[in-house]
């Protein structure tokens, strides 16, 4: 048996985002945000999400994701590097001079120690014929 024809559509309303949503997700990619934040950020199920990502921007949710959380990535970087290289002692910050010279200097603090020992082991040797007298072995 067929449907009647009332003349309105069936199923939920497409979801449309505006040009702000759109930057809104942008600004979202660039703070690291999860899929499922981003999804409760905008009340939309992550399959919608996916759907509005590739007809928007023509790829997938990962690729759309990975170009737009690299600027957040640039954005950390550059304070990093600003408060590493301060003149003012009041923003100067030692633990980022500290990471970036062992991120991209190379420089470490390796302390490379050698201990040499010898260790005296009593073994007993257990045989078809029986148990031979003990000896000392030095490794």
């Amino acid at each position: 048996m067929g449907r009647k024809n009332t003349g309105k559509p069936n199923g939920r309303p497409k979801v449309i985002w505006t040009e702000s949503q759109f930057k809104d997700f942008e600004k979202l990619c660039a703070m690291q945000c999860p899929l499922l934040e981003i999804c409760g950020w905008f009340d939309v199920s992550d399959v919608t999400l996916y759907r509005i990502i590739r007809e928007n921007y023509g790829g997938t949710f990962s690729e759309i994701y990975a170009r737009f959380s690299a600027k957040g990535k640039v954005s950390v970087r550059r304070r990093i590097f600003m408060s590493a290289t301060s003149e003012d002692p009041e923003k100067y910050d030692f633990r980022a001079a500290k990471w970036l010279s062992t991120q991209h200097l190379g420089m470490s603090e390796k302390i490379e120690q050698t201990i040499d020992a010898q260790v005296e082991v009593d073994v007993t040797y257990v045989t078809e014929w029986g148990v031979l007298p003990d000896k000392k072995e030095t490794k």
